[in-house]
């Protein structure tokens, strides 16, 4: 695998260890996770299991049962509980031959089995603490879409497992580097400007990526995947959120909310302009799309009453809510509209986007990847005169950078006009 290079030689040191492991692997969907589980360990697994969505607890205990006859376990009672699904899972490795290598169990998206009282978050406690830790042959690897479940029942439990997980991974999305790598592995050529719009549309996101074919132009491939008959992601934005999150439409709400507001807004602002109430479930909200990346948090450079800033900046997200949302755009509309003036105007604000999610990068090529650094914006307006600068690196070692995103189709070139509106935005700053 080019690409999770790192992420593949954690999991490789897991199963290499000398003790039984409990690997989390979370992220947004559609990042990868399965994808990358699956490249390390093929071959490997000893017990995989995927959570039902939509499906109760009856159901998912009679897939589970049968996965396990599917491995090899005989006689398996007709198990009513987690406990005794878990049970049937110990004996399945207690009949195992003894070798070396550890038995890679997998429980995919484990979010959906936790079902309206199951239990099932208690049977797995109870499964890992009470026997599986004590062993130093097993590597129990556990994934979900639903961040919000991962990082509140597994990460932040209160309970037996509370700092019981030895390794946590939380993919990100893929960077333009890593973008190109993919493409490299996958056969497609593009420019490099294709390569940046293609990521101001589908962000960082392996499987959007997946879905462009060689054959097709990039905007040919985005009419394909978005705009055409039946295209993969005209829908995706409604399933997203649907598998993501339990009560899907707040969440909706408050992107939406954001999306017409492109600088962001406070939390008092978005709660008047959605309507919301305010307390604890707003910032339950806030931190689950935050963890997702679909929204992030910033103030602005020395503002003094630290209003904290949500907006959102996922790619593409803000490519659905600005041409999918209504349907009406179909057929060959990408490949028609790049040959307008409002594809400029598109591209402007979504290059803006992907400068954001590339900050480590920027403060890399300018030299300051060693400096702690808080990434920031700011609004100015003395008399007449006002200024607005998207991009302030306010440095730890008393050194500020003020940076200016702009995206053209040619080489950049710097007027004396734009020279001055520079010049005079550094003043007002």
């Amino acid at each position: 695998m080019i690409v999770r290079k790192t992420e593949r030689e954690i999991l490789l040191s897991r199963y290499q260890s000398n003790q039984s492991e409990l690997v989390v692997v979370y992220g947004r969907r559609r990042i990868g996770k399965t994808y990358l589980i699956n490249n390390v360990f093929e071959g490997r697994f000893f017990f995989c299991f995927t959570g039902l969505v939509n499906s109760n607890k009856k159901e998912t205990l009679h897939e589970f049962t049968r996965e396990l006859k599917e491995r090899g376990l005989k006689d398996v009672p007709a198990v009513d509980s987690w406990f005794d699904a878990f049970a049937q899972l110990r004996r399945l490795v207690e009949q195992a031959p003894e070798t070396a290598e550890k038995k890679v169990i997998f429980l995919d998206e484990m979010p959906w089995m936790d079902t309206h009282k199951s239990r099932f978050l208690a049977a797995f406690e109870y499964f890992f603490n009470g026997w599986a830790s004590s062993r130093k042959d097993i590597l129990l690897i556990v994934c979900g879409s639903m961040t919000s479940w991962i990082i509140k029942k597994i990460l932040f439990n209160k309970g037996g497992l509370y700092n019981r997980a030895t390794c946590l991974m939380k993919l990100k999305p893929f960077t333009l580097a890593e973008c190109a790598q993919f493409y490299q592995s996958k056969g497609i050529s593009l420019s490099a400007a294709d390569q940046l719009e293609s990521y101001m549309v589908f962000g960082g996101v392996p499987y959007y990526h997946n879905l462009l074919e060689p054959k097709f132009s990039l905007a040919g491939n985005i009419d394909q995947i978005c705009f055409g008959e039946n295209a993969k992601l005209v829908s995706e934005f409604e399933r997203l959120f649907s598998t993501m999150f339990i009560h899907n439409q707040v969440y909706i709400q408050v992107i939406e909310t954001l999306y017409k507001k492109k600088k962001g807004l406070t939390r008092a602002e978005l709660i008047t302009a959605a309507k919301l109430t305010n307390g604890g479930a707003l910032t339950t909200i806030l931190k689950d799309l935050e963890d997702c990346d679909f929204i992030r948090s910033y103030r602005p450079f020395n503002n003094k009453k630290q209003n904290t800033l949500y907006q959102l900046y996922d790619p593409f997200l803000l490519f659905h809510l600005n041409f999918l949302a209504d349907r009406q755009q179909t057929g060959s509309f990408w490949s028609i509209f790049t040959q307008t003036p409002a594809h400029n105007a598109w591209s402007g604000y979504a290059f803006e986007m992907l400068c954001l999610h590339h900050l480590p990068q920027i403060q890399k090529a300018l030299g300051i990847s060693g400096v702690i650094t808080k990434y920031c914006s700011w609004y100015g307006k003395y008399g007449k005169n006002s200024a607005q600068i998207d991009l302030v690196l306010d440095r730890a070692d008393n050194v500020i950078n003020i940076c200016e995103m702009k995206f053209t189709p040619a080489e950049f070139e710097l007027t004396k006009a734009e020279q001055e509106k520079l010049v005079q935005r550094r003043e007002l700053f």
